[in-house]
């Protein structure tokens, strides 16, 4: 499904001419509502994910993420010394703040990641790593901006309906003429069925 179709689709279900005469909404911000929708999408259901490897430098506490990540799925630590793959669960600043001494001094690997709670873009592990090695992350990742040129959505051509309706969601919620809540109350419970459904589905995969 490409940007375009999906805003032919939109415009045509709210009855909007292709140049937007109505002064309801513009094509702009109708791309924004499906980034921001796409975005949603993405994170809630973890329905396409990325990989990248981060260098880590011993006694390095954090990291930089990717320019594009949004999520942490999963994360796992690669031990240079004994070439070992150790899965690292997730955690919170408290719990790895709270390592004692004698436990950040000797064990390795690291025992979580922590990213939610710090500066956009930073990944934390606790103890810091005292031996090199590299982290593993499975992550979601921002989409391509979709920009109103002929860009394919991310998500599967199955899940598109869902994010239209988020869309339309979005325009009928907006202050103004075209306000309409009851409709715009209808098509987010249809686009909380798309999230529901892609959860679902990979949950039968795992």
């Amino acid at each position: 499904m490409l940007d375009t179709d999906a805003v032919g689709e939109i415009t045509q279900a709210v009855i909007e001419e292709p140049t937007f005469a109505s002064g309801l909404w513009t094509e702009a911000e109708i791309l924004t509502y499906m980034n921001l929708r796409q975005y949603r999408f993405l994170k809630a259901t973890r329905v396409i994910a990325a990989t990248a490897i981060v260098p880590w430098v011993p006694g390095q506490p954090e990291h930089d993420l990717p320019a594009d990540w949004i999520d942490t799925v999963t994360a796992r630590w690669h031990s240079f010394a004994d070439e070992t793959w150790v899965p690292i669960p997730a955690s919170d600043s408290f719990e790895l703040d709270h390592l004692t001494p004698e436990t950040a001094l000797t064990v390795l690997p690291p025992q979580g990641y922590r990213d939610s709670d710090l500066e956009t873009l930073r990944i934390a592990l606790g103890p810091a790593p005292t031996a090199p090695g590299e982290l593993e992350i499975v992550y979601v990742a921002l989409s391509p901006l979709l920009d109103g040129s002929g860009i394919p959505f991310e998500i599967p051509d199955m899940f598109g309906p869902y994010l239209k309706y988020g869309v339309l969601a979005d325009m009928l919620a907006k202050e103004g003429r075209g306000q309409d809540l009851l409709r715009a109350r209808y098509c987010e419970q249809r686009f909380e069925e798309g999230l529901a459904l892609a959860s679902a589905l990979l949950d039968g995969f795992a």
